[in-house]
């Protein structure tokens, strides 16, 4: 039976799925999804309210609505107020109309991918510190200086990655002041 998923699936190392389908009978789907080591600190993985005392707008591009709206409630509990864009051309609309304070945002979209994005967005707005979260560590199209995290993590990870980002930031500057990447 053909996949009825839009994109073509491909899975990170360790991952997988399969499904049995016939006229008649009883469908079957399995899912094959890596196993850590065991050996992560749970207290590690405990955000203490210092740790997600954030604030700010973050501006969250991603058109799948349930990964869209895990990263949205994690970004919420690290106290960044969110604004959520279905796409890439919607992302650059919002742009135009407010101020953020940081681009989170899938790659592999319909239309402009989050690559494209974040180039226009460079232009537009070079001092926003952008993310790019996808689930292809290597994926092509992402230029290898973009920061960016890879599909699924934790909200721990989410917010050291954040955190560095922001700490690398470019101050305020005009767009003749810095160059697009």
């Amino acid at each position: 039976m053909p996949s009825r998923n839009r994109y073509p699936t491909r899975w990170p190392a360790g991952a997988g799925s399969s499904e049995n389908s016939a006229p008649a009978r009883v469908n079957t789907s399995a899912l094959w999804l890596p196993v850590t080591d065991g050996r992560e600190d749970v207290e590690a993985a405990i955000l203490t309210p210092a740790e997600a005392a954030h604030s700010g707008t973050v501006l969250l591009v991603d058109d799948e609505p349930l990964v869209r709206a895990s990263t949205a409630h994690m970004l919420s509990e690290l106290g960044y107020r969110v604004v959520e864009a279905v796409s890439a051309d919607e992302a650059l609309v919002l742009l135009d109309g407010a101020d953020f304070d940081l681009l989170v945002t899938d790659h592999l979209m319909p239309g402009m991918s989050g690559a494209d994005l974040t180039h226009e967005v460079r232009i537009r707005r070079p001092t926003l510190p952008v993310l790019i979260i996808s689930g292809y560590a290597e994926e092509d199209g992402i230029a290898p200086e973009l920061p960016r995290l890879t599909k699924p993590f934790r909200q721990l990870e989410l917010a050291a990655k954040i955190a560095a980002l922001i700490a690398t930031a470019p101050l305020d500057a005009t767009p003749d002041e810095v160059e697009p990447a």
